[in-house]
């Protein structure tokens, strides 16, 4: 077992919590440990429906030449999954999850990734602990993961100084392996202690939040200093936003990654009470990973078949969608893989079709409930008609646009010239932020799933018309 020195070099000096002044904190790198083995979810698969699929995919063809396996998903048309009520088929037997837990795309403001593959299967296998603390406690799980990461890389074994996976200073957790019951036990510790430094306040206030990391580590005034200097107002400043802990690499002006980091922002303690103003680290600061995990709006969200519910179009197709181009009907990304388990519409070829990834964005952010799918023509007379939409004039730019306005054209079902997708901004202040947010026909070749990959374009001349969700 390494020894303390080893695990830990960068104590903050801090104004002691009122936790019975009992708390350590370091800023660190996470220790290296061995990774957990892989966790794999075997999902039980419906032969009885596989073999419906095989059979009509097999005989159709043989009826007539005229008759398509996959009917076109923008088209009025819907195919054999709409019809038969399958809303999500994954040929790799991954059928979705009942109830979907609410969670951010695990990227932060540029569409990094913040946990890599390995820390996410750390996180799942750690993710019932921190639920179960969180219900106890009434705080949002993501609070505890961040801390974890932060203090243990999510390893939640004991280190050699006795202070457990989170690090609590003399809570007596023994050096090595952790049994489940042990493990909780810790997670509720750490609960505890983020309760006693909550005091009452509203957790659904992000600043609250960063207040919350900012003490767990040490409030120095180094870092009050530094987030002042940087522009920061006092409250801002005493909530953490000085401190690498806290928000390293939230946004470009702190991510040691970026050519556009604010010149202010290195400097942190690298020992036990030693500073260093040059010093920068890489991981991603506590509040950077909860809101990669889905907790910027401080909540969980249990769908339950009823959506994401954070009435959000903007965040939520950005949640759905991968950030590039390479993604092939078969490879959706996670969280709208489950989001498709839960909208009452087809999930049509994986979901690449345009239709339904707008309409379960619509839905499954609660926006509007009420959108029917799919066939583009179909859902058009629904925005020019419905009293929620308003129509915004098309100028072929986003002078007069908003993030989360539907962009659709019908040149009549099946045409090549009918689609439907969402304008969507980026939280990166590049003059590409507009983005396009969408998915390709099913049928064509070369199909793929939803992504924001592309920058607004001029679409005006095509007929595009533009709908707003009113206020």
């Amino acid at each position: 077992m390494k020894s303390l020195k080893t695990f830990h070099t960068n104590k903050t000096p801090k104004i002691a919590p009122s936790y019975q002044n009992n708390h350590k904190q370091f800023e660190s790198k996470a220790p290296k440990s061995n990774p957990l083995p892989l966790l794999y979810h075997t999902f039980v698969k419906k032969s009885i429906v596989k073999l419906i699929i095989a059979l009509i995919l097999g005989i159709l063809p043989l009826l007539s030449p005229t008759i398509s396996a996959f009917a076109a998903p923008d088209s009025v048309e819907l195919d054999f999954f709409d019809v038969n009520k399958i809303y999500y088929y994954d040929p790799s037997g991954d059928e979705g999850e009942d109830c979907v837990t609410s969670m951010g795309n695990n990227t932060n403001y540029k569409g990094k990734q913040v946990l890599t593959d390995a820390q996410m299967q750390l996180l799942e296998a750690n993710k019932p602990f921190y639920e179960k603390s969180a219900e106890k406690y009434q705080i949002p799980w993501q609070i505890l993961a961040a801390i974890h990461y932060r203090e243990f890389g999510l390893n939640r074994n004991n280190p050699g100084n006795g202070d457990g996976p989170y690090q609590i200073l003399s809570s007596n957790h023994p050096p090595g392996l952790n049994s489940d019951a042990d493990f909780q036990a810790a997670t509720d510790e750490a609960a505890a202690f983020v309760v006693n430094l909550l005091g009452g306040r509203d957790v659904s206030d992000p600043n609250v939040v960063k207040s919350i990391f900012f003490a767990y580590n040490g409030t120095a005034s180094t870092y009050i200093n530094k987030a002042i200097a940087m522009g920061f107002s006092q409250e801002e400043a005493h909530n953490g936003e000085g401190s690498f802990y806290v928000m390293n690499r939230y946004d470009e002006q702190r991510d040691p990654t970026s050519p556009k980091m604010s010149p202010l922002w290195p400097g942190r303690y690298v020992a036990d009470y030693t500073y260093d103003p040059s010093s920068v680290e890489y991981n991603f600061g506590a509040y950077t990973v909860f809101a990669a995990l889905g907790g910027e709006e401080g909540r969980v969200i249990c769908s339950g078949g009823s959506g994401g519910g954070n009435q959000d179009i903007n965040a939520t197709a950005i949640e759905l969608a991968w950030p590039d181009r390479t993604h092939a009907i078969s490879d959706p990304n996670p969280a709208y893989r489950k989001a498709l388990s839960t909208v009452p519409f087809g999930g049509i070829c994986g979901g690449a079709s345009c239709d339904v990834y707008v309409a379960t964005v619509l839905h499954y952010s609660g926006a509007d409930k009420d959108v029917p799918c799919c066939g583009v023509c179909n859902m058009l007379p629904y925005f020019a008609n419905s009293s929620k939409y308003e129509e915004i004039q098309n100028l072929g730019n986003t002078s007069n646009l908003q993030p989360g306005d539907v962009l659709i054209n019908c040149h009549g079902a099946g045409t090549d010239t009918e689609h439907i997708e969402l304008l969507v901004k980026l939280d990166n202040g590049g003059a590409d932020s507009f983005r396009i947010a969408s998915a390709s026909y099913c049928g064509a070749s070369g199909a793929r799933t939803a992504d924001y990959a592309i920058p607004y374009y001029h679409n005006a001349a095509d007929g595009y018309r533009v709908f707003r969700l009113k206020k």
